[in-house]
């Protein structure tokens, strides 16, 4: 919130930050931005170039806050500042630059960000806001943004110096140390400085040297494999400042798994690339890890924690139409790979039922809930082949984790493992019961059919291939199915999500 009566000492103070009185650090990439109390300032001119940078050292330092708490209480207000600074302070002049200040400490975070403009009443602004009147003659919400954010929000400058303090509400950063050998590998930093130089350059032809690294694996496996976020630092030609990059990593379980995905993300890049719904830039496969695909794009919320963040049904329904969309044109494209979808039998589907039983065993009515599941599904199984559709390219694990928000404001279709040419109906299912399972229990049967229709009808404006009802129904069913042969179950929702889910389906 604004509080405007809070000085930079007493926010430093409230973090446990010492007096800037030492000489700051000015790469993003130096490892002791992970776990040191330091002071970070780094320069720019566009609010993305500067976020990119902070929202990984931000992330990596307080991996251990819940995603949609740190979006809200951190991210979501720095991005604003970082906006107001370009927008309002600069007024979006290329010549004129942001200054930002990174304060890291025990217990939270001081950012202060400075630009070259006029400055402003920051009382009499204030003032307005608090009073419902119109404070800014530009459109935006930005400082409304920061009013309503946990962070504790004033200026200093003559409103030219905005300074946003995050107090952290668990004790330090938390680091993956459970990866194995082949992770620890891969974010080591010799390793790094040895093999992504090369891996840059086979993508962009010549770079710069590399003056740092970091790596900052998740927390979690996605799809079989774990993500890596990597910032780079390099020289720049000619002797320019230097660049800062961010990649993104995926560390397969085998290399046949990152050939998939590396593969099809190739084939697909130059495809799809509406505005709506982009495809990451695949860079390289490094030759010393065959089971690592390294791409360019900075990700920064999963569909999941967006929706989570705004919360609101047009934000549901504009972004469930906006995935159609962007899917029709997938299943439309012509890429130069075939890898043909293995059929689903009625062996492997009594397998699958049975695997769902037992992880729901302990569930009231868990067995009910499987066969009805079954029941549902079994058309799709059963079924000899479509109705008149030719394979086309799938995605094959859609889900609100497969699309992810970038720092450019795209979103981005990734995780492509799974990718291969088969019947369109799987792709809508599966993301039918991600919409199903996160929204029939949070918000209700209507707020998932607004979005199911929306999906649907936006997806046939742009020439999907034509399904019915029933069709997406049974294919929904049965990647149902699929999710709860994984235990625990999916969100951990439980009783009461399944229960949801089956009454909206």
């Amino acid at each position: 919130m604004i509080d405007p009566v809070r000085t930079r000492a007493s926010l430093l103070a409230s973090i446990g930050a010492p007096a800037a009185d030492d000489v700051p650090l000015v790469d993003a990439a130096d490892p002791r931005v992970a776990t040191a109390d330091v002071r970070l300032t780094l320069r720019g001119r566009r609010r993305d170039d500067l976020f990119a940078p902070l929202e990984f050292v931000l992330s990596e330092r307080f991996a251990a806050v819940p995603r949609v708490r740190l979006v809200d209480d951190l991210l979501m207000p720095l991005k604003n500042a970082l906006g107001n600074a370009q927008k309002h302070g600069n007024g979006n002049d290329p010549r004129k630059e942001i200054a930002v200040e990174l304060f890291l400490a025990a217990r939270g975070a001081l950012v202060t960000i400075t630009d070259e403009g006029p400055g402003f009443d920051t009382d009499a602004t204030l003032s307005r806001l608090r009073n419902g009147e119109t404070y800014f003659s530009n459109r935006g919400l930005g400082l409304r943004n920061l009013d309503r954010a946990a962070s504790r929000v004033a200026w200093e400058n003559g409103g030219r110096t905005l300074l946003l303090c995050y107090e952290a509400p668990c004790g330090g950063p938390r680091h993956s140390g459970d990866g194995g050998s082949d992770l620890d590998r891969v974010v080591d930093p010799a390793w790094m400085r040895a093999h992504l130089p090369a891996a840059l350059a086979e993508a962009d032809g010549s770079v710069g040297a590399l003056e740092s690294c970091r790596a900052c694996p998740s927390a979690r496996a996605s799809g079989g494999a774990r993500d890596i976020r990597y910032i780079v630092r390099l020289a720049a030609a000619g002797g320019g400042p230097p660049i800062t990059r961010s990649l993104m990593g995926r560390l397969h379980a085998t290399a046949a798994a990152a050939v998939a995905d590396f593969a099809a993300a190739r084939a697909l890049h130059g495809t799809i690339a509406t505005h709506r719904l982009r495809i990451p830039r695949p860079i390289a496969r490094p030759v010393e890890e065959p089971r690592l695909a390294l791409f360019e794009f900075h990700p920064w919320m999963s569909l999941a924690d967006y929706l989570a963040h705004r919360g609101s049904l047009k934000a549901m329904t504009r972004s469930a139409g906006r995935v159609g969309r962007g899917l029709a044109v997938l299943h439309g494209a012509r890429p130069d790979f075939v890898r043909p979808a293995a059929p689903m039998n009625r062996r492997r589907f009594r397998t699958l039922v049975g695997t769902a039983a037992r992880n729901l065993r302990s569930l009231p009515d868990g067995a009910d809930h499987v066969e009805t599941l079954r029941r549902l599904a079994a058309p799709l199984v059963l079924a000899r082949a479509p109705r008149g559709r030719p394979p086309v390219p799938i995605h094959g694990a859609l889900g609100l984790d497969s699309v992810c928000l970038g720092i450019d404001r795209r979103f981005y279709l990734y995780r492509f493992e799974a990718c291969r040419l088969g019947d369109a109906v799987i792709d809508l299912g599966a993301f039918a019961a991600d919409l199903l399972w996160s929204i029939a229990a949070h918000h209700g049967n209507g707020a998932y059919h607004a979005c199911l229709d929306q999906f649907l009808a936006r997806y046939a404006a742009y020439g999907g291939p034509r399904v019915v009802r029933e069709e997406i129904r049974s294919s929904t069913a049965f990647a149902l199915l699929a999710r709860l042969t994984h235990a625990p179950l999916p969100d951990g929702n439980g009783a009461g999500g399944l229960s949801a889910a089956l009454a909206a389906l």
